[in-house]
C-alpha cells in the first residue's frame, strides 16, 4: 500500500547527526532574568524563593525589600505576624462552644489584650482574631452562642458586633445610592444600631478593647452616626494612639471620597508618626494619604501619575494597595517596563486576601518573562482560587497544567475556561492540541468536532480534523485519499495569514504533499522500469 504514517501531533521536520563521543562542557544557563533592569534582579530572585516557601508566616518574613525601602523597624514583623500569626477562627469557635471550652478561648483573648498595652512583647494579634467575624449565617449562628455562653464576655460582645456590621455591609450592597432600595437602608440602620449595642457593651465590660472602637468607627463610615465616631476615636486615642485597628477605618472616614481630605488625613497621619518606632503597625495608617492619592489617580485612569504616587508609596508602608496601583498603572502604559510590574504585584501578593486581577496578570508576566512555570503556577492557581468563575484564570491554569504534563488537570481548567465566550475557542484550540500532541487523538475527537462546527473559519480546528482523520484511517494516509486531502485543503483554506504559526504549517504541508508526490512517482517509475525488464 502506497501510503505515508504520520506521527500524532505536527509534522516536524529531523535530520541526522553524528554522536561525539567528547561532548563539549554545557555552558550554564542563562538567568531567566537577563533582561530584567539590574536593580530589580536580586528582588525577583529572592521573591521566587520566599514565593515557594510552603509556610505562609516564613514567607512573609523572607520577602524582599521593595529597592529603596525605607520602611520602620520591626514592620515587617509586625505586619507578617498580624495577618499569619495563629488566630480565631470560626471552626475553633466552634469547637470550643461543642467542647464548653469557652473559658479557655476568654483566657488566651485576655492574654493578647495585655500584650497590646505591653512595653515588652507587644502585638496587635488581639484584632487578628476577629478578622474571620463578618456577615453570614455561620457567623450568626456562633457569635451568638458565645454570648449565650459568656454573657458577660466582652470579646463576645465585639464578635457579635462584628457580625451586626457585616450584615448591615451586606444590606447596603455596593450599588450607587440612587439605585438601593430604600428598605435596604433601613436594614443597614438597623443591623447598624445593634452593633453600636453591642460594641458599647463590650466597652463597658472592658474599656481597652480598642477593637470596639474600630467597630464603632467602621459602622458610622456606612452613614450618619458621627457622634458615636468622634466619641470612639478620641477615647481610643487615649488608650492606644498608635493602634492600626482604629486608625485604618478612620483614615478611610477621612478620605475625599467619603467627604475628608488630603490635608485632614494628612493631618491625622502626623500624630501617628512619632510613635511609629515603637508602634511600627502606625505606618501602615500614616502612609494611607499617598495610598488613597495613588488609588484615585488610578481609578481617574492617570497612569503615569498614578505610577509615581504608588511608587514613592512602596517606599513607606508594606500595604498591598499601591503595590497593586504601581504594577497595573505600568501595564496601563505602552512605554511600561513589564519587569518592574512584575516587581510590584509580586508585592502585592505578600499579604491577604489579594487581587484575582493582579494574581492573572502576575502568573502571566513571570510565565511570559521568565518561563518558570512552577512559579508562574502559583500566582495563576491563586487566582483561580478567588475567582474560580474567571475563564482568563482557567484558561492560564489549562496551559500551566499542560505545560506540567498534567493532562487531566489541564483538560478540566480548559472545559471550565469553555464557559466564558472570550476564552472558549482558545480553550477549545489549546485542549484539541494538546490531548493530540498526547497521542490521545480519538479523546481530542469530541473537542475538534466541537471546535470546527462552532469555529468554521478557524484554521486549526480543520488542521486537528485532518490528524483525527488520519488516526481514524490507522495512522496512514495516502496523497489519493480524499477525505484527508479535503481536510488539510480546508486548513489551507482557512488559515490566518496573521497566525505566523498556521503559514509555517501550511507552507510544511505542501512540501509534505510534495514530497509525497515525488516519492510515489519515483515508485511508480521504478515499477514501470522493472516491469519492462521482465
Amino acid at each position: 500500500m502506497r501510503s505515508i504514517r504520520l506521527a500524532a501531533g505536527l509534522l516536524v521536520a529531523t535530520s541526522c547527526v553524528q554522536a561525539n563521543p567528547t561532548p563539549p562542557p554545557i555552558p550554564p544557563a542563562p538567568s531567566p532574568y537577563r533582561n530584567a533592569p539590574a536593580e530589580v534582579r536580586p528582588y525577583l530572585e529572592q521573591a521566587r524563593k520566599a514565593d515557594l516557601l510552603p509556610d505562609p508566616m516564613a514567607r512573609c518574613l523572607a520577602w524582599p525589600e521593595i529597592p529603596g525601602a525605607q520602611w520602620p523597624d520591626g514592620l515587617v514583623e509586625a505586619h507578617c505576624d498580624n495577618e499569619y500569626a495563629p488566630r480565631l477562627t470560626l471552626d475553633e469557635l466552634d469547637k470550643h462552644l461543642r467542647e464548653g471550652s469557652i473559658a479557655t478561648l476568654e483566657a488566651r483573648l485576655g492574654a493578647d489584650l495585655e500584650r497590646h498595652y505591653a512595653d515588652e512583647g507587644f502585638s496587635e494579634i488581639i484584632h487578628a482574631h476577629f478578622f474571620d467575624i463578618g456577615g453570614g449565617v455561620e457567623a450568626g449562628r456562633l457569635t451568638q452562642a458565645w454570648i449565650e455562653a459568656a454573657p458577660e464576655s466582652p470579646f463576645a460582645h465585639v464578635a457579635r458586633g462584628h457580625w451586626n456590621r457585616g450584615m448591615a455591609r451586606m444590606a447596603r450592597g455596593g450599588k450607587w445610592a440612587s439605585k438601593t432600595p430604600r428598605e435596604n437602608f433601613e436594614r443597614m440602620h438597623a443591623y447598624g444600631d445593634a452593633a453600636i449595642a453591642s460594641y458599647e457593651r463590650a466597652l463597658e465590660l472592658e474599656p481597652r478593647l480598642t477593637e470596639a472602637h474600630a467597630g464603632i468607627i467602621g459602622v458610622a463610615n456606612l452613614g450618619g452616626r458621627e457622634d458615636a465616631m468622634r466619641n470612639a476615636v478620641r477615647q481610643a486615642r487615649e488608650l492606644a494612639p498608635a493602634c492600626r485597628a482604629w486608625g485604618h477605618p478612620l483614615m478611610v472616614a477621612l478620605e475625599p471620597r467619603w467627604g475628608g481630605s488630603y490635608p485632614q488625613m494628612a493631618q491625622f497621619a502626623a500624630t501617628l508618626k512619632p510613635f511609629i518606632a515603637d508602634r511600627p503597625m502606625a505606618a501602615l495608617v500614616a502612609a494611607m494619604p499617598q495610598v488613597a492619592l495613588a488609588n484615585q489617580l488610578y481609578r481617574a485612569e492617570k497612569w503615569s501619575e498614578a505610577e509615581a504616587v504608588a511608587r514613592e508609596a512602596t517606599r513607606h508602608t508594606t500595604h498591598i494597595a499601591p503595590y497593586y496601583d504601581a504594577g497595573v498603572a505600568i501595564l496601563r502604559q505602552d512605554s511600561g517596563n513589564r519587569w518592574e510590574a512584575l516587581m510590584y504585584l509580586l508585592g502585592e501578593s505578600r499579604f491577604p486576601p489579594g487581587n484575582a486581577y493582579a494574581a492573572r496578570q502576575r502568573g502571566h508576566l513571570i510565565w511570559d518573562l521568565t518561563g518558570d512555570v512552577e512559579w508562574a503556577g502559583i500566582s495563576i492557581e491563586r487566582a483561580v482560587e478567588l475567582e474560580p468563575e474567571n475563564g482568563l484564570g482557567q484558561w492560564l491554569l489549562g496551559g500551566i497544567r499542560a505545560t506540567q504534563g498534567r493532562v487531566d488537570e489541564a483538560e478540566a481548567a480548559y472545559l471550565e475556561a469553555m464557559r466564558d465566550p472570550e476564552q472558549r475557542r482558545s480553550a477549545l484550540t489549546n485542549l484539541s492540541s494538546l490531548l493530540i500532541m498526547e497521542d490521545e487523538i480519538p479523546r481530542a475527537a469530541r473537542y475538534v468536532r466541537t471546535l470546527t462546527t462552532e469555529y468554521p473559519d478557524h484554521g486549526w480546528g480543520w488542521f486537528y480534523n485532518a490528524l483525527v482523520v488520519i488516526d481514524r484511517k490507522g495512522g496512514t494516509f495516502s496523497p489519493d485519499d480524499e477525505e484527508v486531502m479535503a481536510a488539510f485543503d480546508k486548513f489551507e483554506q482557512t488559515a490566518d495569514p496573521g497566525d505566523p504559526d498556521q503559514l509555517r504549517q501550511v507552507q510544511a504541508l505542501r512540501d509534505s504533499h510534495r514530497r509525497m508526490r515525488e516519492m510515489m512517482d519515483e515508485a511508480d517509475a521504478e515499477m514501470e522500469v522493472r516491469a519492462g525488464k521482465r
